[in-house]
């Protein structure tokens, strides 16, 4: 007979899996929950697994946990949390899916459960990426109208939220949804975006697997070849480094297909070769599939149309048994479809040349639309069409093209208006024609200009343009300027900068670039990497970089420019450097920083320089970094301004009373650690004044310019808790019309005062935790870092140590916050400061009510000397105030019935008013819980209240 796991309630449940979380495997543990019938405390643990195993880069095994927590989440309809959480695995089921490569058959099913539940909570951010995914996913299971639906659908709503955060979470999408189009120029800039948040993103963040193999591509339409192997060089290196072995075996795959495309066989060959070994050892259909076309391009390239027709109806063969859906978004595949039939070879499996066409031609992309009609027309011509439907044909695909931005596909559809016009005896037009093509292919006609139009060449023109391309569109100085302008607006002066690096390295088609700073213009040995394109950490400490880092010094000792050529032949087991060049760049009238690039792979990089070029590139990129960087010195001196006399919330300022010796040497202790920047815990029972102490701690230390923001653990909802440190996103969530930044974005530079820490949630303590060490964090529905320098001090009336005993309270977060602890007495413990506080708030409250006449007895001063004030300081102001209004003459009436009180046999002997017996059975419990408020078996669930009603119960009987 089966046994039953034992019937413990759910916080019974929650305290076991802390206790065995070390002990036990926690899939056992999640299994042994969910059949006790503890589903949603089985998904928190699982989530949590996920989470942890991302961190440790295992995709494979957190895929799988997302999709057993999805799978059991949906189990929970009407849960609030539980759809929460279904949407964030979901959106991280998604990208591993697609890093992965595997998962897409449930991918849809999940994504669209998704996209109604975000549409209930009203969680506007999520709702628009679910759009995006789908998009994604659509686009990639060959249902291209679906996909561009859904893409528009998410642009629009992320247009309409319009913040950076969501912006840089869809931007690899848009970048799709441009791609997909043929609209290369639009893709380029969301793509690079993308590209820059992969790039710098953190160990287990997830983002868009797609964005590097899109920029790639889109940068090799727009003939920014340089920029593109660049790119997926990096890219590659950086995953391979980082053991991401599916997407670098795919990186590898789209860097081999680039190299062919822009026909460096060798290069191409060797990466296309080890690309395919290092798949088949990893199982990677997908990535041999994609290996499979360079490889018959090369084949192609080389005039063995039979051997490239081999590979690609074998390749068509394997993808159809590994399920891969075959895509339409490669020109050459369409052109060697071509040359198959107009060799009289078979079709491929599946596809005709006509069958190719008609797709193409459906599919709502200008691009491949553009290549398909050039096809055509030229099929028309080989069998004789009318002149008017060719020229038609290509007219159009002339226009298309253009639009798309690809330079190379353009150039082929001009060339072949040429050799028509040619053919027709209108060499004029011929020729007119084949200069324009020449043009338009820029610095790289010399490569990829058929011999067979070299005769409609102006060779005097020709020669001239190959030696002087900065006449080209690509290649002017006025180009560059434009290039430059692009700094503008920006948010940071290391923006100005990484601005300053993107420009250069596109204007003078370098694959890698990075701007060197040099602090206070002083020469160092290693300066420091302030904005960097396709160059990495590790790219630095690699062994052939030591010869580029002497030539940056050399450039900024001498303040010279420096081209260098190595003329090596490429290696690409290594990453020989076969030119380089550094500019030394001036701000404020003094050399501050060296802008580098280089190139491996393709040598003619910085041909085109002269000396008047580089000494006006030089003068126009140290005005524009310099003229940037007044104008944000000027914008950060208004800001602090601002925060200074604006936006600073300023400490209680009440005074501390006090003539004890405990307290004399608790302040001096305190007053040594305020000038520190360590986190200072602040103990004590209710009423002592830790907000008071707090307040001093800021006022001493050297933040006492900045914000003092105050948070109060108590007055908050847990519902709001995370909101309101932490800020949201606009549509984080139903109300959330706008964005907001939290209370630690707040203190950014002051000081962080959280008010009874031991209230925190423990999933809110988790997060704290890592903002405190990392000084980072996210707002809620946003994926953005934001980072902020602030001084954290905590408050509590708890015993935290028995908190982490009773695993009510982080241990991590409480050793954190214990570095300098200070234990605050209660008023009992000094009653020598008594007559003084009660002098002071004589005095205060007396001009308050207009009661200056009142005095107190020494009868009556006795008295409170011995009460034992269980409310502290804070109690004694109230019974003072009370005592002040309700006083009948002029000496100060004193009502402390629980002091005056005999033991007695019931509660009641003294016929207490409603609020007084309210306020008495309150402290019982609080008595009973040591304090304790919130959470199980604290005094709000023994009442049968929320805390934050106990809270201000507390307030209105001036208990606190």
């Amino acid at each position: 007979m089966e046994s039953k796991p034992p019937d413990f309630s759910k916080e019974q449940w929650k305290f076991l899996a802390v206790l065995m979380e070390d002990h036990v495997d926690p899939i056992v543990l999640i299994q042994i929950m969910e059949k006790a019938g503890h589903l949603k405390e089985a998904c928190k643990l699982e989530i949590k697994l996920a989470e942890n195993t991302l961190k440790k880069e295992k995709n494979e095994q957190a895929w799988r946990y997302y999709k057993n927590t999805a799978d059991r989440l949906l189990k929970i309809p009407d849960d609030r949390d539980c759809k929460t959480w279904f949407l964030t695995s979901i959106i991280n089921f998604s990208n591993l899916s697609f890093i992965l490569g595997k998962g897409m058959k449930y991918l849809s099913e999940y994504l669209n459960k998704a996209h109604e539940i975000s549409k209930s909570l009203g969680d506007q951010r999520t709702h628009a990426l679910i759009n995006l995914h789908l998009g994604r996913l659509f686009y990639f299971s060959d249902r291209r109208q679906d996909a561009l639906v859904a893409l528009s659908l998410g642009l629009n709503e992320v247009e309409e939220l319009g913040d950076k955060d969501i912006l840089d979470q869809s931007a690899g999408f848009l970048g799709l949804f441009y791609f997909m189009q043929g609209l290369f120029k639009e893709a380029r800039g969301h793509l690079e975006r993308a590209v820059g948040i992969y790039g710098e993103r953190e160990k287990g963040q997830l983002t868009n697997p797609l964005a590097p193999v899109l920029h790639g591509y889109c940068l090799t339409y727009l003939g920014e070849f340089h920029r593109a192997i660049g790119s997926l060089d990096c890219h590659w290196r950086d995953a391979r480094q980082k053991s991401d072995l599916t997407m670098s075996i795919t990186l590898r795959v789209i860097l081999g297909t680039v190299l062919t495309l822009i026909k460096k066989e060798k290069e191409a060959a060797y990466h296309l070769k080890e690309a395919v070994k290092e798949a088949a050892d990893n199982n990677n259909a997908l990535a041999i599939y994609l290996a499979q076309g360079p490889l018959a391009l090369m084949w192609m390239n080389a005039g063995h149309a039979k051997k490239a027709h081999e590979i690609l109806s074998r390749s068509f063969y394997d993808g159809a048994d590994s399920g891969i859906v075959r895509q339409f978004a490669s020109p050459w595949i369409l052109e060697m479809i071509y040359e198959f039939e107009r060799l009289g070879l078979k079709p491929l499996p599946g596809i005709s040349f006509d069958q190719a066409m008609k797709r193409a031609m459906e599919e709502n992309n200008i691009h491949l639309y553009g290549v398909a009609l050039r096809l055509q027309a030229r099929k028309k011509i080989s069998e004789n069409k009318s002149k008017g439907t060719i020229d038609k044909d290509l007219e159009k695909s002339h226009e298309y093209l253009e639009q798309s931005g690809d330079i190379i596909q353009l150039s082929k559809t001009i060339m072949e208006m040429a050799r028509l016009e040619f053919s027709r005896g209108n060499r004029k037009r011929a020729e007119s024609l084949a200069q324009k093509a020449w043009r338009v292919m820029g610095g790289y006609a010399d490569d990829f200009f058929p011999d067979d139009l070299r005769i409609l060449l102006d060779h005097e023109n020709h020669e001239n343009h190959k030696k002087h391309w900065l006449d080209t569109p690509q290649g002017s100085f006025e180009r560059f300027i434009e290039l430059t302008e692009t700094m503008f607006p920006v948010q940071s002066r290391d923006e100005i900068l990484s601005r300053a690096v993107v420009a250069t390295n596109r204007f003078f088609g370098a694959e890698r670039g990075g701007l060197f700073w040099f602090a206070g213009g002083k020469i160092t040995k290693n300066p420091e990497l302030r904005a960097r394109c396709n160059l990495t950490e590790s790219d630095m400490l690699a062994d052939n970089f030591s010869h580029s880092h002497a030539l940056i010094l050399k450039s900024f000792t001498k303040n010279r420019i420096i081209i260098e050529r190595s003329g090596l032949s490429h290696e690409p087991r290594g990453r020989p450097l076969r030119s380089i060049l550094c500019l030394p760049v001036e701000v404020r009238g003094k050399t501050r920083a060296v802008i580098y690039h280089d190139n491996s792979y393709l040598e003619d990089c910085f041909d085109f320089l002269n000396d008047s070029t580089m000494k006006k590139i030089v003068g126009h990129v140290s005005r524009q970094v310099g003229r940037l960087w007044e104008y944000h010195q000027i914008k950060e001196e208004r800001n602090d301004l601002i925060e200074k006399y604006i936006t600073n919330e300023k400490p209680d300022e009440k005074v501390l009373i006090y003539k004890s010796r405990i307290m004399s040497d608790l302040l001096l202790q305190l007053d040594k650690a305020s000038r520190s920047d360590s986190t200072i815990l602040i103990m004590g029972e209710t009423g002592v004044g830790k907000e008071l102490f707090a307040g001093r701690v800021h006022s001493k230390s050297l933040r006492r310019d900045k914000a003092f923001i105050v948070v109060d653990a108590t007055t908050i909802p847990e519902g709001l808790m995370e909101s309101e440190l932490f800020g949201h996103e606009k549509g984080a969530f139903t109300g959330a019309d706008r964005q907001k930044k939290g209370r630690l974005e707040l203190a950014h530079r002051g000081t962080l005062f959280i008010d009874e820490i031991g209230e925190l949630p423990i999933s809110i303590q988790a997060k704290l935790l890592r903002a405190i060490q990392e000084h980072s964090f996210f707002r809620v529905g946003g994926t953005r870092m934001h980072h902020s320098d602030f001084r954290l001090i905590a408050a509590t009336n708890r015993e935290l140590a028995k908190e982490v005993a009773a695993k009510r309270f982080r241990e991590d977060l409480y050793y954190r916050l214990n570095v300098i602890p200070f234990q605050i007495p209660p008023l009992r413990d000094r009653p020598e400061d008594i007559p003084l506080l009660i002098e002071h708030f004589l005095n205060r409250l007396g001009r308050k009510y207009l009661r200056q006449d009142l005095y107190i007895d020494a009868e009556t001063e006795a008295l409170l000397k011995q009460y034992n004030w269980p409310g502290n300081v804070r109690e004694l102001e109230n019974i003072i105030e009370r005592a002040v209004l309700l006083s009948t003459d002029d000496r100060l009436q004193i009502d402390l019935p629980l002091v005056t009180l005999k033991p007695a046999d019931h509660p009641f002997v003294d016929t207490p008013c409603l609020d007084t017996l309210e306020k008495r059975y309150i402290k019982y419990i609080l008595d009973k819980t040591k304090g304790r408020i919130g959470g199980p078996g604290g005094a709000a669930d023994i009442l049968g209240l929320k805390r934050s009603t106990l809270y201000a119960r507390m307030k209105k009987l001036k208990m606190r």
